[in-house]
């Protein structure tokens, strides 16, 4: 017998996002390309989405509508639509974002969805993955695809089941607790200032570009900016 999916209500945050997305037709949504640095079958990547997919829940989520929204965690893997394109000269970053930013996901059924785009041997050169904001941002999508770089460096893949990580609760229910609500000031003051976390320490001339995230395209703005304007008069 299957265990029962994941599910709860959704955070104000994430209610709020979810309907702006839905409202302007996209507009909350990211597309992120990832440039496969070493060469890579379809199958491998098939089978570390796989593993992705079935590790983390909010990529099995969807939107269950009633008095409230919900999240559902039962997507699976194969309902994602994934589309497979060969290019045989340098990828186009910005044509593809133009076609891809007008993709609109409905989070009824699911909540990401990817383009892969194989090289003249059939191996995998980029990733595109498009996602609503609701559940991934940047930081968050670049830590995710660490986990299948990881995934797929392992020279014997484990046996057995996948195990899921937890569902966590919303960031909204989570503020009171950790003392983040209620303040007067309209930004909260970290002590010794915040960092963010890196990898490795390598000067800027040394690194190079693996991603690349455009997040809304300028039609998407205009819907938005309209939106904003009717909801205001």
């Amino acid at each position: 017998m299957s265990p029962e999916p994941f599910s709860r209500e959704l955070g104000p945050q994430e209610a709020l996002f979810i309907e702006m997305n839905r409202l302007s037709r996209g507009g909350l949504q990211f597309v992120s390309f990832i440039k496969v640095c070493e060469p890579l079958q379809m199958e491998s990547l098939r089978e570390g989405l796989t593993y992705l997919h079935k590790r983390h829940p909010f990529l099995r989520a969807r939107v269950k509508r009633g008095e409230r929204l919900r999240w559902v965690c039962d997507v699976d893997f194969v309902d994602v639509p994934i589309e497979v394109t060969s290019i045989f000269d340098q990828l186009d970053l910005e044509k593809e974002f133009r076609e891809l930013a007008e993709t609109f996901i409905e989070t009824e059924e699911h909540v990401y969805r990817l383009r892969v785009y194989t090289n003249k041997q059939g191996l995998v050169d980029w990733i595109c993955f498009i996602n609503i904001h609701a559940i991934l941002d940047g930081r968050s999508l670049m830590t995710l695809f660490s986990d299948l770089d990881k995934f797929l460096c392992l020279h014997e893949k484990p046996r057995h089941e996948v195990k899921s990580l937890p569902l966590l609760n919303s960031i909204a229910s989570q503020l009171e607790a950790s003392g983040y609500c209620g303040e007067k000031k309209f930004e909260h003051q970290i002590e010794g200032g915040s960092r963010w976390a890196v990898e490795k320490k390598a000067s800027v001339a040394d690194r190079r570009a693996c991603a690349k995230s455009y997040l809304v395209s300028p039609k998407k703005i205009e819907r938005l900016a309209s939106l904003a304007k009717k909801k205001s008069d």
